[in-house]
Protein backbone atom coordinates (compact mmCIF):
# COMPACT_ATOMS: atom_id res chain seq x y z
CA UNK A 1 0.00 0.00 0.00
CA UNK A 2 2.74 1.99 0.75
CA UNK A 3 4.65 1.85 -2.73
CA UNK A 4 0.97 2.48 -4.22
CA UNK A 5 0.82 5.94 -2.11
CA UNK A 6 4.49 7.23 -3.03
CA UNK A 7 4.18 5.96 -6.72
CA UNK A 8 0.03 6.24 -7.24
CA UNK A 9 0.72 8.63 -10.53
CA UNK A 10 2.91 6.13 -11.99
CA UNK A 11 0.44 3.51 -10.89
CA UNK A 12 -3.01 5.03 -12.57
CA UNK A 13 -0.72 5.57 -15.69
CA UNK A 14 0.15 2.09 -15.97
CA UNK A 15 -3.75 1.13 -15.30
CA UNK A 16 -4.67 2.96 -18.17
CA UNK A 17 -2.11 2.29 -20.71
CA UNK A 18 -2.53 -1.41 -20.12
CA UNK A 19 -6.11 -1.36 -20.48
CA UNK A 20 -5.92 0.93 -23.88
CA UNK A 21 -3.10 -2.55 -24.92
CA UNK A 22 -5.89 -4.87 -23.99
CA UNK A 23 -8.64 -3.65 -25.99
CA UNK A 24 -6.51 -2.68 -29.20
CA UNK A 25 -5.19 -6.59 -28.73
CA UNK A 26 -9.15 -7.47 -29.49
CA UNK A 27 -9.37 -4.22 -32.12
CA UNK A 28 -11.36 -2.29 -29.79
CA UNK A 29 -11.83 1.57 -30.75
CA UNK A 30 -13.53 3.72 -28.32
CA UNK A 31 -14.15 7.78 -29.44
CA UNK A 32 -11.77 7.30 -32.48
CA UNK A 33 -8.70 9.97 -32.20
CA UNK A 34 -9.59 10.38 -28.61
CA UNK A 35 -9.09 7.24 -27.50
CA UNK A 36 -6.26 6.68 -28.86
CA UNK A 37 -4.56 10.28 -28.36
CA UNK A 38 -5.11 9.20 -24.56
CA UNK A 39 -3.97 5.84 -24.64
CA UNK A 40 -0.74 6.83 -26.27
CA UNK A 41 -0.17 9.31 -23.74
CA UNK A 42 -0.53 7.17 -21.12
CA UNK A 43 1.61 4.83 -22.72
CA UNK A 44 4.50 7.94 -22.97
CA UNK A 45 4.72 9.11 -19.50
CA UNK A 46 4.66 5.33 -18.47
CA UNK A 47 7.33 4.67 -20.45
CA UNK A 48 9.52 8.04 -19.14
CA UNK A 49 8.71 6.78 -15.31
CA UNK A 50 10.26 3.22 -16.55
CA UNK A 51 13.00 4.52 -18.13
CA UNK A 52 14.39 7.35 -16.05
CA UNK A 53 13.90 5.94 -12.53
CA UNK A 54 16.98 5.82 -10.60
CA UNK A 55 16.09 3.00 -8.54
CA UNK A 56 15.73 0.34 -11.33
CA UNK A 57 19.19 -1.47 -12.55
CA UNK A 58 20.52 0.03 -16.17
CA UNK A 59 20.49 -3.38 -17.93
CA UNK A 60 16.91 -4.05 -16.47
CA UNK A 61 15.55 -1.19 -18.06
CA UNK A 62 17.55 -1.67 -21.26
CA UNK A 63 15.61 -5.42 -21.41
CA UNK A 64 12.05 -3.88 -19.97
CA UNK A 65 12.27 -1.68 -23.40
CA UNK A 66 13.35 -4.86 -25.12
CA UNK A 67 10.64 -6.86 -24.36
CA UNK A 68 8.18 -3.97 -24.33
CA UNK A 69 9.18 -2.59 -27.31
CA UNK A 70 8.49 -6.22 -29.07
CA UNK A 71 5.18 -6.95 -27.34
CA UNK A 72 3.80 -3.67 -28.41
CA UNK A 73 4.70 -4.05 -31.85
CA UNK A 74 2.89 -6.94 -32.39
CA UNK A 75 -0.52 -5.56 -30.84
CA UNK A 76 -0.31 -2.13 -32.18
CA UNK A 77 2.06 -1.99 -35.12
CA UNK A 78 1.92 0.90 -37.12
CA UNK A 79 0.52 3.02 -34.41
CA UNK A 80 4.45 2.78 -32.62
CA UNK A 81 5.93 4.40 -35.58
CA UNK A 82 6.43 7.93 -34.38
CA UNK A 83 8.73 6.27 -32.14
CA UNK A 84 11.28 4.96 -34.51
CA UNK A 85 12.40 8.42 -34.87
CA UNK A 86 13.91 8.38 -31.22
CA UNK A 87 16.12 5.10 -32.33
CA UNK A 88 17.25 6.55 -35.05
CA UNK A 89 18.56 9.68 -33.18
CA UNK A 90 19.83 7.53 -31.20
CA UNK A 91 22.03 6.01 -33.25
CA UNK A 92 23.13 8.46 -35.46
CA UNK A 93 24.44 10.23 -32.01
CA UNK A 94 26.61 6.93 -31.54
CA UNK A 95 27.54 7.42 -34.81
CA UNK A 96 28.37 10.76 -34.29
CA UNK A 97 31.27 9.87 -31.39
CA UNK A 98 32.44 7.05 -33.08
CA UNK A 99 35.08 8.42 -35.52
CA UNK A 100 36.42 10.89 -32.73
CA UNK A 101 36.75 8.34 -30.07
CA UNK A 102 38.50 6.20 -32.28
CA UNK A 103 41.03 8.14 -33.88
CA UNK A 104 41.94 9.88 -30.33
CA UNK A 105 42.44 7.17 -28.54
CA UNK A 106 43.94 5.02 -30.90
CA UNK A 107 46.22 8.16 -31.69
CA UNK A 108 46.93 8.08 -28.01
CA UNK A 109 47.24 4.42 -27.65
CA UNK A 110 50.02 4.71 -30.85
CA UNK A 111 52.28 7.65 -28.85
CA UNK A 112 52.22 5.71 -25.39
CA UNK A 113 54.01 2.14 -26.89
CA UNK A 114 57.18 3.37 -28.32
CA UNK A 115 57.84 -0.17 -29.38
CA UNK A 116 56.49 -0.28 -33.45
CA UNK A 117 57.34 -3.66 -33.39
CA UNK A 118 55.49 -4.43 -30.71
CA UNK A 119 52.47 -2.46 -32.29
CA UNK A 120 53.25 -4.50 -35.42
CA UNK A 121 52.85 -7.74 -33.70
CA UNK A 122 49.58 -6.41 -31.98
CA UNK A 123 48.49 -5.90 -35.29
CA UNK A 124 49.28 -9.29 -37.19
CA UNK A 125 47.75 -11.00 -33.84
CA UNK A 126 44.52 -9.15 -33.88
CA UNK A 127 44.34 -10.00 -37.90
CA UNK A 128 44.64 -13.59 -37.64
CA UNK A 129 42.34 -14.29 -34.56
CA UNK A 130 39.57 -12.43 -36.04
CA UNK A 131 40.49 -14.41 -39.48
CA UNK A 132 40.35 -17.59 -37.75
CA UNK A 133 37.15 -17.33 -35.81
CA UNK A 134 35.16 -15.86 -39.01
CA UNK A 135 36.12 -19.31 -40.66
CA UNK A 136 35.25 -21.98 -37.93
CA UNK A 137 31.93 -19.65 -37.50
CA UNK A 138 31.36 -19.84 -41.32
CA UNK A 139 32.56 -23.56 -41.49
CA UNK A 140 30.36 -24.36 -38.49
CA UNK A 141 27.47 -22.08 -40.18
CA UNK A 142 27.82 -24.58 -43.29
CA UNK A 143 28.26 -27.91 -41.42
CA UNK A 144 25.00 -27.72 -39.40
CA UNK A 145 22.89 -26.77 -42.46
CA UNK A 146 24.18 -30.12 -43.89
CA UNK A 147 23.13 -31.83 -41.39
CA UNK A 148 19.78 -30.44 -40.18
CA UNK A 149 18.70 -29.67 -43.85
CA UNK A 150 15.75 -26.56 -42.89
CA UNK A 151 15.48 -25.83 -46.83
CA UNK A 152 14.00 -29.41 -47.33
CA UNK A 153 10.15 -29.32 -48.20
CA UNK A 154 10.28 -25.66 -48.18
CA UNK A 155 7.63 -24.12 -50.56
CA UNK A 156 9.23 -21.29 -52.85
CA UNK A 157 5.34 -20.84 -54.79
CA UNK A 158 3.71 -19.60 -51.49
CA UNK A 159 6.65 -17.42 -50.12
CA UNK A 160 5.85 -13.69 -50.53
CA UNK A 161 7.88 -11.57 -53.27
CA UNK A 162 10.56 -9.18 -52.61
CA UNK A 163 12.27 -6.33 -54.36
CA UNK A 164 15.92 -7.77 -55.44
CA UNK A 165 16.13 -4.83 -57.44
CA UNK A 166 17.32 -2.64 -54.42
CA UNK A 167 19.07 -5.02 -52.92
CA UNK A 168 20.90 -5.88 -56.06
CA UNK A 169 21.96 -1.71 -56.61
CA UNK A 170 23.40 -2.00 -52.74
CA UNK A 171 26.04 -5.05 -53.93
CA UNK A 172 29.13 -3.61 -55.15
CA UNK A 173 31.38 -5.97 -56.92
CA UNK A 174 33.95 -7.37 -54.10
CA UNK A 175 38.14 -6.46 -54.56
CA UNK A 176 40.24 -7.08 -52.29
CA UNK A 177 42.65 -4.85 -54.22
CA UNK A 178 40.27 -2.19 -54.17
CA UNK A 179 40.01 -2.56 -50.12
CA UNK A 180 43.57 -2.83 -49.21
CA UNK A 181 43.96 0.89 -51.57
CA UNK A 182 40.99 2.72 -49.92
CA UNK A 183 42.37 2.09 -46.88
CA UNK A 184 45.72 4.72 -48.31
CA UNK A 185 43.18 7.57 -49.02
CA UNK A 186 44.66 10.19 -50.37
CA UNK A 187 41.84 12.01 -48.70
CA UNK A 188 42.14 12.36 -44.89
CA UNK A 189 38.72 13.91 -44.68
CA UNK A 190 36.79 11.78 -47.49
CA UNK A 191 37.69 8.78 -44.93
CA UNK A 192 36.14 10.93 -41.85
CA UNK A 193 33.41 11.77 -44.07
CA UNK A 194 32.42 8.77 -45.76
CA UNK A 195 32.99 6.55 -42.32
CA UNK A 196 35.86 4.68 -43.65
CA UNK A 197 37.30 2.73 -40.65
CA UNK A 198 39.73 1.05 -42.23
CA UNK A 199 41.51 4.39 -43.24
CA UNK A 200 40.64 5.99 -40.32
CA UNK A 201 42.68 3.35 -38.26
CA UNK A 202 45.50 3.93 -40.42
CA UNK A 203 45.13 7.87 -40.42
CA UNK A 204 45.64 7.62 -36.71
CA UNK A 205 48.44 5.07 -36.80
CA UNK A 206 50.03 6.77 -39.20
CA UNK A 207 49.98 10.27 -37.58
CA UNK A 208 50.68 8.64 -33.62
CA UNK A 209 53.39 7.01 -34.93
CA UNK A 210 54.88 10.59 -36.72
CA UNK A 211 53.74 11.77 -33.02
CA UNK A 212 56.68 10.13 -31.75
CA UNK A 213 59.37 11.76 -33.53
CA UNK A 214 58.41 15.38 -32.47
CA UNK A 215 59.83 17.14 -30.00
CA UNK A 216 58.83 17.47 -26.19
CA UNK A 217 56.80 20.06 -26.30
CA UNK A 218 54.96 19.48 -29.30
CA UNK A 219 54.88 16.14 -28.67
CA UNK A 220 52.90 16.68 -25.49
CA UNK A 221 50.79 19.64 -26.56
CA UNK A 222 49.40 16.80 -29.16
CA UNK A 223 48.91 14.16 -26.47
CA UNK A 224 47.07 16.64 -24.01
CA UNK A 225 44.74 17.71 -26.50
CA UNK A 226 43.69 14.01 -27.89
CA UNK A 227 43.66 13.40 -24.37
CA UNK A 228 41.11 16.03 -23.38
CA UNK A 229 39.21 15.36 -27.18
CA UNK A 230 38.85 11.52 -25.51
CA UNK A 231 37.83 12.46 -22.31
CA UNK A 232 35.12 14.40 -23.72
CA UNK A 233 33.61 12.23 -26.20
CA UNK A 234 33.99 9.41 -23.16
CA UNK A 235 31.81 11.72 -21.30
CA UNK A 236 29.46 12.46 -24.34
CA UNK A 237 28.61 8.95 -24.57
CA UNK A 238 28.00 8.50 -20.79
CA UNK A 239 24.86 11.00 -21.80
CA UNK A 240 24.07 9.14 -24.97
CA UNK A 241 23.92 5.97 -23.07
CA UNK A 242 21.36 6.80 -20.38
CA UNK A 243 19.31 7.30 -22.88
CA UNK A 244 20.01 3.66 -23.95
CA UNK A 245 16.77 1.78 -22.81
CA UNK A 246 14.11 4.49 -24.57
CA UNK A 247 16.42 3.67 -27.37
CA UNK A 248 16.17 -0.03 -27.34
CA UNK A 249 12.41 0.18 -26.99
CA UNK A 250 12.08 2.71 -30.32
CA UNK A 251 14.64 0.21 -31.84
CA UNK A 252 12.76 -2.78 -30.83
CA UNK A 253 9.67 -1.92 -32.58
CA UNK A 254 11.10 -2.86 -35.79
CA UNK A 255 10.73 -5.90 -35.31
CA UNK A 256 6.82 -6.45 -35.52
CA UNK A 257 6.69 -3.89 -38.28
CA UNK A 258 9.28 -5.86 -40.09
CA UNK A 259 8.53 -9.65 -39.30
CA UNK A 260 5.40 -11.43 -39.30
CA UNK A 261 4.83 -14.22 -36.85
CA UNK A 262 3.50 -16.49 -39.58
CA UNK A 263 7.12 -16.21 -41.03
CA UNK A 264 8.94 -16.76 -38.27
CA UNK A 265 6.40 -19.98 -37.46
CA UNK A 266 7.07 -21.21 -41.32
CA UNK A 267 10.88 -21.16 -41.22
CA UNK A 268 11.33 -21.97 -37.49
CA UNK A 269 13.99 -25.31 -38.77
CA UNK A 270 15.85 -22.12 -41.05
CA UNK A 271 15.50 -20.00 -37.49
CA UNK A 272 16.79 -22.82 -34.89
CA UNK A 273 19.24 -24.11 -37.01
CA UNK A 274 21.08 -20.15 -36.92
CA UNK A 275 20.24 -20.29 -33.52
CA UNK A 276 22.03 -23.47 -32.29
CA UNK A 277 25.06 -22.23 -34.41
CA UNK A 278 25.32 -18.93 -33.01
CA UNK A 279 25.33 -20.87 -29.85
CA UNK A 280 27.96 -23.04 -30.42
CA UNK A 281 29.93 -20.34 -31.72
CA UNK A 282 29.69 -18.64 -28.14
CA UNK A 283 30.14 -22.10 -26.13
CA UNK A 284 32.41 -23.65 -27.74
CA UNK A 285 34.77 -21.45 -29.95
CA UNK A 286 34.82 -18.55 -27.74
CA UNK A 287 34.89 -20.24 -24.96
CA UNK A 288 37.22 -22.55 -25.72
CA UNK A 289 39.52 -19.42 -26.73
CA UNK A 290 39.02 -17.41 -23.57
CA UNK A 291 39.96 -20.02 -21.31
CA UNK A 292 42.92 -21.21 -23.03
CA UNK A 293 44.35 -18.19 -24.26
CA UNK A 294 43.05 -15.54 -21.31
CA UNK A 295 42.14 -17.91 -18.49
CA UNK A 296 38.94 -16.28 -18.94
CA UNK A 297 35.01 -17.38 -18.09
CA UNK A 298 33.19 -16.62 -20.85
CA UNK A 299 29.63 -16.50 -18.88
CA UNK A 300 31.41 -13.78 -16.32
CA UNK A 301 32.48 -12.20 -19.52
CA UNK A 302 28.85 -12.38 -21.40
CA UNK A 303 27.22 -11.46 -17.54
CA UNK A 304 29.67 -8.30 -17.73
CA UNK A 305 29.34 -6.89 -21.07
CA UNK A 306 25.22 -8.10 -21.39
CA UNK A 307 24.36 -4.73 -21.54
CA UNK A 308 26.38 -3.86 -24.70
CA UNK A 309 24.99 -7.13 -26.13
CA UNK A 310 21.66 -5.56 -25.58
CA UNK A 311 22.80 -2.49 -27.79
CA UNK A 312 24.39 -4.41 -30.52
CA UNK A 313 21.11 -6.07 -30.76
CA UNK A 314 18.96 -3.19 -30.36
CA UNK A 315 20.98 -1.30 -33.13
CA UNK A 316 21.74 -3.72 -35.66
CA UNK A 317 24.74 -2.05 -36.11
CA UNK A 318 28.25 -3.12 -34.52
CA UNK A 319 29.77 0.73 -35.48
CA UNK A 320 26.67 1.86 -33.80
CA UNK A 321 27.82 0.24 -30.76
CA UNK A 322 31.27 0.92 -31.01
CA UNK A 323 31.71 3.98 -28.87
CA UNK A 324 29.66 1.76 -25.82
CA UNK A 325 31.59 -1.71 -26.23
CA UNK A 326 35.07 0.65 -25.90
CA UNK A 327 34.16 2.11 -22.86
CA UNK A 328 33.04 -1.39 -21.22
CA UNK A 329 36.04 -3.29 -22.40
CA UNK A 330 38.39 -0.70 -20.90
CA UNK A 331 36.43 0.16 -17.48
CA UNK A 332 34.67 -3.09 -16.98
CA UNK A 333 36.28 -5.87 -18.61
CA UNK A 334 39.92 -3.83 -17.51
CA UNK A 335 41.31 -3.99 -21.64
CA UNK A 336 44.24 -2.00 -21.68
CA UNK A 337 43.55 1.28 -23.83
CA UNK A 338 45.89 0.97 -26.47
CA UNK A 339 44.37 -2.48 -27.10
CA UNK A 340 40.94 -1.59 -27.01
CA UNK A 341 41.11 1.53 -29.36
CA UNK A 342 42.69 -0.71 -32.19
CA UNK A 343 40.84 -4.42 -32.17
CA UNK A 344 37.81 -2.92 -31.19
CA UNK A 345 37.13 -0.47 -34.27
CA UNK A 346 39.58 -3.13 -36.55
CA UNK A 347 36.11 -5.92 -35.05
CA UNK A 348 33.68 -3.86 -35.90
CA UNK A 349 35.23 -3.13 -39.39
CA UNK A 350 36.33 -7.01 -40.32
CA UNK A 351 34.87 -9.26 -38.12
CA UNK A 352 31.79 -10.39 -38.79
CA UNK A 353 31.38 -14.10 -37.39
CA UNK A 354 27.30 -14.04 -37.01
CA UNK A 355 27.07 -12.61 -40.13
CA UNK A 356 29.26 -14.90 -41.80
CA UNK A 357 27.52 -18.21 -40.08
CA UNK A 358 24.18 -16.58 -41.01
CA UNK A 359 25.48 -16.36 -44.79
CA UNK A 360 26.74 -20.20 -44.54
CA UNK A 361 22.93 -21.44 -43.21
CA UNK A 362 21.52 -19.07 -45.39
CA UNK A 363 23.19 -19.64 -48.79
CA UNK A 364 23.02 -23.73 -47.80
CA UNK A 365 19.30 -23.27 -47.17
CA UNK A 366 18.26 -21.51 -50.14
CA UNK A 367 20.28 -24.19 -51.86
CA UNK A 368 18.61 -27.18 -50.37
CA UNK A 369 15.19 -25.21 -51.06
CA UNK A 370 15.62 -25.32 -55.06
CA UNK A 371 17.17 -28.69 -54.89
CA UNK A 372 20.35 -27.66 -55.54
CA UNK A 373 23.09 -30.05 -54.85
CA UNK A 374 26.38 -27.98 -54.19
CA UNK A 375 29.65 -30.10 -54.31
CA UNK A 376 32.37 -29.24 -51.70
CA UNK A 377 34.60 -26.98 -53.49
CA UNK A 378 31.50 -24.78 -54.29
CA UNK A 379 30.96 -25.12 -50.15
CA UNK A 380 34.77 -23.87 -49.83
CA UNK A 381 34.06 -21.07 -52.56
CA UNK A 382 31.16 -19.94 -49.93
CA UNK A 383 33.28 -20.24 -46.84
CA UNK A 384 36.27 -18.00 -49.10
CA UNK A 385 33.74 -15.98 -50.69
CA UNK A 386 32.27 -15.07 -46.48
CA UNK A 387 35.60 -14.40 -45.27
CA UNK A 388 36.78 -12.09 -48.34
CA UNK A 389 32.98 -9.93 -48.10
CA UNK A 390 33.69 -9.73 -43.87
CA UNK A 391 37.16 -7.68 -44.95
CA UNK A 392 35.61 -4.25 -45.18
CA UNK A 393 32.38 -4.51 -45.07
CA UNK A 394 30.63 -1.74 -42.82
CA UNK A 395 29.24 -2.42 -39.51
CA UNK A 396 25.52 -1.39 -40.52
CA UNK A 397 22.28 -2.91 -40.31
CA UNK A 398 20.99 -5.21 -43.26
CA UNK A 399 24.99 -5.59 -44.45
CA UNK A 400 24.26 -9.41 -44.16
CA UNK A 401 21.19 -9.75 -46.66
CA UNK A 402 23.43 -7.38 -49.53
CA UNK A 403 26.79 -9.32 -49.10
CA UNK A 404 24.29 -12.81 -49.46
CA UNK A 405 23.67 -11.87 -52.98
CA UNK A 406 27.09 -11.52 -53.80
CA UNK A 407 27.79 -14.87 -52.57
CA UNK A 408 25.02 -16.42 -53.70
CA UNK A 409 25.96 -15.87 -57.29
CA UNK A 410 29.60 -16.71 -56.87
CA UNK A 411 28.30 -20.36 -56.66
CA UNK A 412 25.09 -20.43 -58.80
CA UNK A 413 22.31 -20.19 -56.56
CA UNK A 414 19.25 -18.09 -57.35
CA UNK A 415 19.18 -14.39 -56.06
CA UNK A 416 15.56 -14.55 -55.92
CA UNK A 417 16.20 -17.31 -52.91
CA UNK A 418 16.47 -14.14 -50.60
CA UNK A 419 12.67 -14.13 -50.85
CA UNK A 420 12.46 -16.98 -48.73
CA UNK A 421 14.46 -15.53 -45.88
CA UNK A 422 14.05 -11.58 -46.19
CA UNK A 423 10.48 -11.45 -43.89
CA UNK A 424 12.97 -12.51 -41.00
CA UNK A 425 16.22 -10.87 -42.04
CA UNK A 426 15.62 -7.61 -39.33
CA UNK A 427 15.71 -10.18 -36.00
CA UNK A 428 18.35 -12.22 -37.52
CA UNK A 429 20.64 -9.30 -37.60
CA UNK A 430 19.96 -8.37 -34.48
CA UNK A 431 21.21 -11.22 -32.93
CA UNK A 432 24.31 -11.81 -35.21
CA UNK A 433 25.44 -8.49 -35.05
CA UNK A 434 25.44 -9.12 -30.70
CA UNK A 435 27.41 -12.65 -32.11
CA UNK A 436 29.69 -10.57 -33.98
CA UNK A 437 30.57 -7.92 -31.26
CA UNK A 438 31.12 -10.64 -28.75
CA UNK A 439 33.53 -12.11 -31.50
CA UNK A 440 35.60 -8.13 -31.06
CA UNK A 441 35.35 -8.98 -26.95
CA UNK A 442 36.83 -12.08 -27.12
CA UNK A 443 39.22 -10.92 -29.35
CA UNK A 444 40.23 -8.25 -27.52
CA UNK A 445 40.18 -9.94 -24.32
CA UNK A 446 42.97 -12.60 -25.77
CA UNK A 447 45.07 -9.84 -27.30
CA UNK A 448 45.34 -8.45 -24.28
CA UNK A 449 46.37 -11.12 -22.37
CA UNK A 450 48.85 -11.61 -24.91
CA UNK A 451 50.07 -7.88 -24.51
CA UNK A 452 50.18 -8.39 -20.49
CA UNK A 453 52.90 -5.55 -20.16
Amino acid sequence: MQIFEKNRVFFILLFFSCAYIFLRAFNIVLMNKIFIYIGHTAIAVTLFFIFYKKNINFTVKILIGLFLGIFLSFILGKELSYYLIFGKIFINLLRMVVIPIVFASLFLGISSIHDLKKFGKLGISTFIFYTITTTIAITLGITLANIIKPGIGISIQTTGAVDLADITNKVQTLSVKDTFLSIFTPNIFKAFYSGNMLAIIFIAIFFGTANLKLKGEERNFLNNFFTAINNLIVKAIEYIIYHAPFAVFALSINIGLNSGLNTFISLSKYVLTLILGFSLQILLTYSLFLYFMARKNIFKILKEVFPVLLMAFSTSSSSATLPYTIKTGIEKLGIKKYIASFTFPLGATINMDGTALYQGVAAIFIAQAYNIELSLSSQITIVVMAILASIGTPGIPAVGIIMLTLILQSVGIPVEGIALIIGLDRILDMIRTSLNVTGDIVCSLVIDNKFDT
